[in-house]
């Protein structure tokens, strides 16, 4: 978005001290080099996107796509670009077992197979 300043915050859910859901979303503000006025309103867009939980993780995490009603990919890479993990065609929250990856950064990618929209996020999984 041009002359917008993005501003990335997560809601999260929790149960106790464990993360059991969220959301991570993304505010455009627009930036028209005007000082901000009393009485004047700015429009803000909001943005949702894919939510890994819990991150990071020991062993089972879920991936909760924006839009459940479509159809998605996933690959997840480790740190040299091996594809450890992959799954095609999934529709609703999909979970994995992390354990066997080993500790480490991982690159989750998810591609909505209707829009052709990618997003890629940063899994760490600990011992």
């Amino acid at each position: 978005m041009l002359d917008s300043i993005p501003i990335e915050f997560d809601i999260v859910q929790k149960n106790g001290s464990e993360i059991i859901g969220g959301e991570r979303y993304r505010l455009y503000i627009p930036s028209s080099g005007e000082e901000n006025v009393e009485g004047r309103s700015r429009t803000i867009m909001a943005s949702a996107e894919t939510v890994i939980y819990p991150n990071p993780t020991t062993g089972n995490f879920t991936i909760k796509p924006v839009n459940l009603s479509q159809s998605y990919e996933v690959s997840i890479s480790n740190a040299v670009g091996e594809v450890v993990y992959s799954h095609k065609g999934f529709t609703s929250e999909l979970q994995i077992d992390g354990s066997a990856f080993g500790a480490g950064l991982y690159l989750v990618t998810i591609e909505n197979n209707v829009t052709g929209e990618t997003e890629s996020r940063k899994l760490i999984v600990q011992d």
